[in-house]
């Protein structure tokens, strides 16, 4: 289950290592907030992702991935952390192609997106960290990584990652400490690198 004690530490991290992400976090839902988001999805938010966006509402600023200048927008892997609101968009713009595609008989628009997923990060080639909220426990809401990229991935359902929001962020956290999270002084971008013993699943596609 993710704690803002997790979320705390993992805020730690971003400033003892100077990432400007620190200061473009925008602030916290409110309780009324979060119900307002809740409602856009037909199993409502986990406790995991109303403790995310009650932290911070995601990353605010400029997407420009062209622009050096505004690396810091985007956190290492090239994932940027969304707001509630592009949250409810990307979700919206995926399930919307899922029913175009829908072919009866064939298959049908849950088999590409489910209106249950809630995505909160999303990658430079549109792939997608979702919860799955019909998977939600006490423990924590299974986090999965969805990528259109191709028909049978997007069929093959989305990949799980992690067995929790919570689990997720303290493997960002380990990732910072190990090394594998790093800073390219050069152009000031931060990255991943295999580390030996790094937390987390061995995917390419982890970050």
């Amino acid at each position: 289950m993710l704690t803002k004690a997790d979320l705390e530490t993992l805020e730690a991290r971003w400033r003892d290592r100077g990432l400007p992400i620190a200061d473009h976090m925008a602030p916290g839902l409110t309780d009324a907030a979060l119900d307002a988001v809740a409602s856009e999805f037909s199993l409502g938010l986990p406790e995991e992702l109303r403790t995310w966006w009650g932290w911070h509402d995601g990353l605010v600023g400029t997407r420009d991935t062209q622009n050096d200048a505004r690396v810091w927008e985007r956190y290492p892997g090239g994932s940027v952390l969304l707001t509630s609101s592009e949250a409810i968009t990307v979700a919206r713009n995926h399930r919307a192609l899922s029913e175009e595609l829908e072919e009866p008989g064939e298959w049908e628009a849950d088999d590409w997106w489910k209106t249950s997923w809630v995505p909160f990060v999303e990658t430079l080639e549109g792939a997608a960290m979702l919860c799955e909220t019909a998977k939600a426990t006490k423990n924590g809401c299974p986090v999965a990584y969805h990528h259109w990229g191709t028909t049978t991935d997007s069929l093959d359902g989305p990949h799980p990652l992690a067995s929790s929001l919570g689990e997720l962020v303290r493997w960002w956290i380990g990732l910072y400490d190990c090394g594998a999270f790093y800073e390219d002084t050069r152009t000031g971008r931060w990255h991943f690198r295999e580390v030996e013993g790094r937390p987390g699943p061995k995917l390419d596609w982890f970050i």
